[in-house]
């Protein structure tokens, strides 16, 4: 190892340094390596050490950022870091993590967002329409949602006597003659007229 190191071959140096299990040789050569595998043993092995700060940096040049999330939750304390990295990078993995983290602290605003990124929608679901919540989920949920998810929010709306939040997302699920009985029911005639003006669009389109 110290003959590679003082060839300059890093990676080779630091490869027999970490598998001799020599992390203090081992962690300033990292600094000159750029290969994700050594970091991840390296990451690992500080991990199995207990060196939690250690493992997440070396898992974060890695690349493994399931890791990064998984061990900013369970073992340093660093939920915000975790957050940023699952909605930055839309992992399914990372993003149930972070549900089942916002769960276990009573964040269900938190839990709703990370269980639709990780596209657990009827959880999502379940889960605001337990804690009454359901703006997040239609925050949340945005554009991306399936017809299915809006009839869901339309659904709740209705039963919760919210006739034209009920009526806008049964219009959004093309589910038009639901949406204008509500509208009049409600005396909102500027919606109802929209509401038969795209009625008759989406008509015209599938003719």
């Amino acid at each position: 190892a110290t003959l590679y190191e003082k060839a300059g071959q890093f990676e080779d140096a630091a490869s027999i340094y970490i598998k001799a299990k020599n992390f203090v040789a081992a962690q300033p050569l990292l600094a000159k390596v750029t290969a994700p595998k050594l970091h991840l043993q390296f990451a690992k092995a500080k991990e199995a050490e207990k060196d939690f700060r250690t493992a997440m940096q070396e898992y974060e040049k890695g690349k493994d950022l399931d890791s990064v999330v998984r061990i900013a939750l369970d073992h340093v304390r660093q939920p915000e870091k975790a957050f940023a990295i699952v909605r930055k990078f839309q992992s399914a993995q990372g993003a149930e993590m972070a549900a089942r983290y916002c769960q276990s602290v009573s964040d269900f605003r938190g839990a709703i967002e990370f269980l639709l990124l990780a596209k657990r929608n009827g959880d999502a679901l379940e889960l605001a329409t337990a804690h009454d919540t359901m703006e997040v989920y239609e925050s949340a949920l945005g554009a991306d949602g399936s017809p299915d998810d809006y009839n869901n929010i339309a659904r709740f709306y209705e039963t919760k006597q919210q006739f034209s939040k009920a009526a806008e997302f049964y219009g959004i699920c093309g589910q038009f003659h639901k949406a204008l009985k509500l509208y009049l029911q409600c005396n909102e005639i500027d919606k109802a007229i929209e509401v038969v003006g795209k009625a008759h669009s989406e008509m015209l389109t599938h003719t």
